[in-house]
Formats: structure tokens, C-alpha cells, sequence
């Protein structure tokens, strides 16, 4: 199981915004389930379009940037 999460930081403060539980699905249920991509889609999705976060910059670890879709 891992945590798929936002936090937000500025000169002043920093606060976790939201996070999505990820576990990964066995070889037979793989197609169901929502990847860490997906969560993460929906974390930034949500804060941008539904809180309103003034995000101008998103900072992702590493293992995100072998996918060209986020």
C-alpha cells in the first residue's frame, strides 16, 4: 500500500491538501484498478478545479516522470 497525496507549501506555511490510498491490484484485477497516475490526475483535478488551490508549480517524485500523461 502506498499514499498518493498533495501538500502545499508557501513562504509561511505547509499543510497536506488531500491524499488516495493506493494498493495494487493482483495480476487478474488490473484492469479495474486505478493506477498511481490515475490518483494523482485526480488529486491535481480535484485542487485545481474543485478547491481552487493557487497552484502555479507541481512537484511530483521521479518515479512519475517515465509517464508523458501527467
Amino acid at each position: 500500500q502506498d499514499l498518493v497525496y498533495a501538500f502545499y507549501t508557501d513562504d509561511k506555511t505547509s499543510y497536506p491538501l488531500a491524499f488516495r490510498q493506493y494498493e495494487k491490484a493482483d495480476d487478474e484485477d488490473q484492469d479495474d484498478e486505478e493506477t498511481k497516475y490515475d490518483l494523482a490526475q485526480e488529486i491535481v483535478t480535484e485542487l485545481e478545479e474543485e478547491v481552487g488551490v493557487p497552484a502555479d508549480t507541481y512537484l511530483f517524485d521521479s518515479w512519475f516522470a517515465h509517464d508523458s500523461d501527467l
